[in-house]
């Protein structure tokens, strides 16, 4: 468990989200700098971080796309790759 942000599974299993306990927002530009962009929408980011999708909300939330069957995401990457993100926009 992780005291900067809680990782959940959303309803469809798809996909899953970290969000952080402590409301923050986050900065795009450094993210823009650090990962591979996909998508730009200004208040969200959409990135290619280790092979896995992630959409930045500015407001602190993240939502990864879980691939399913052999390649499917564990939750020990997620958390890493979540890490990883919030150390650079925090």
């Amino acid at each position: 468990m992780n005291d900067l942000f809680t990782i959940t599974s959303c309803k469809t299993k798809q996909s899953c989200k970290a969000k952080l306990n402590k409301r923050q927002n986050l900065n795009l530009k450094n993210l823009k700098e650090k990962f591979n962009i996909v998508s730009d929408a200004g208040i969200a980011l959409v990135l290619s971080v280790d092979g896995v999708e992630v959409v930045v909300h500015g407001y602190g939330e993240l939502i990864f796309k879980i691939k399913t069957g052999k390649n499917k995401v564990s939750q020990a990457e997620i958390e890493k790759i979540a890490k990883k993100i919030f150390d650079v926009c925090l």
